[in-house]
């Protein structure tokens, strides 16, 4: 196989498109991986395009569309044996409803382990896992929090940081960041995070990127996401403080949904009772007065 026809079909498995008709890219993804399991059946993918396109395909065999997903689960079923060098493959995911189990999910997690495709794997894991329909948000988040129940506190740091690194690098891809953003607020609803002892972890780190991840957005659900995030960070020592001074300068914010997410989760956070005295859909100029109670508030239960 050429070099530009193993980046074509690279580029075709990454294809987004999206226009009225909905994501016309899905049908592009799936010829790509066509042209994938077509190439490998020949002989014509050498070890380098084999990584790079193999870990493409897996990604896409835990995608949240179902005609994708099952066409993908095909092609690395056969090619994984020449990809994983040795991590055994389920062969009992055939159909739509098989790859849309949560045992199916649960399966794919199982293979983190395998180096090559981790952050691939993780890639495809958070489409489903984060915005998913709701029978695919079901699923895969069922497998996820099994799954984390079995984890040692060093595989559940090293879990985050993958996914660490999937959001710095996706900071200007919309549909990754509200992904992992939705993911990363179920897992501190699992509670299973808080076992990662801070000194195995950057919860600053993360914090700072939920800030970036959100900055100047006029995406809704992104910044409700951001919301979730938040209120879990103002469970961690390290970042409690800088998480309730984020959700209280949120009550501020354009948009009355995400004020009053903010007020909500803030209220969960430090049990402030003004938040829940005060109307969140007044417009912002009016509630100045009230957040800087708050403010001044949190500042005193800092000392």
């Amino acid at each position: 196989m050429t070099e530009p026809i193993s980046t074509a079909i690279a580029d075709s498995l990454d294809d987004y498109t999206i226009d009225q008709r909905g994501d016309i890219g899905s049908l592009v993804r799936i010829e790509a991986i066509d042209a994938v399991h077509a190439s490998w059946e020949q002989g014509q993918l050498p070890g380098l395009a084999l990584q790079d396109l193999g870990s493409k395909v897996c990604r896409l065999a835990l995608e949240k569309l179902d005609r994708v997903r099952v066409k993908a689960w095909h092609c690395l079923h056969d090619i994984w044996d020449d990809l994983s060098g040795g991590q055994k493959l389920s062969t009992g995911f055939i159909g739509a409803s098989e790859t849309s189990s949560s045992d199916y999910y649960l399966h794919a997690l199982s293979l983190f382990p395998v180096e090559p495709i981790r952050q691939s794997l993780l890639r495809g894991y958070i489409s489903s896992a984060g915005t998913g329909s709701e029978s695919i948000l079901q699923a895969s988040r069922a497998a996820l929090s099994t799954h984390l129940e079995v984890l040692s506190n060093d595989q559940l740091a090293d879990f985050l940081k993958v996914l660490l690194a999937i959001l710095k690098e996706s900071l200007a891809i919309e549909r990754l960041v509200v992904s992992a953003l939705e993911v990363l607020g179920f897992l501190f609803e699992t509670r299973a995070v808080y076992r990662v002892p801070t000194d195995q972890f950057n919860w600053r780190n993360l914090c700072t990127l939920v800030q970036k991840a959100h900055y100047k957005s006029t995406n809704i659900s992104k910044l409700i996401a951001a919301v979730g995030v938040y209120m879990g960070l103002a469970s961690i020592k390290a970042t409690q403080q800088e998480a309730q001074f984020k959700l209280a300068s949120m009550l501020l914010h354009p948009y009355p949904q995400v004020r009053n997410a903010a007020s909500e989760a803030l209220f969960i956070c430090s049990e402030e009772p003004i938040l829940q005295r005060v109307d969140w859909y007044r417009s912002p100029k009016e509630l100045k007065g009230d957040v800087v109670k708050i403010q001044e508030s949190l500042r005193k239960c800092e000392k």
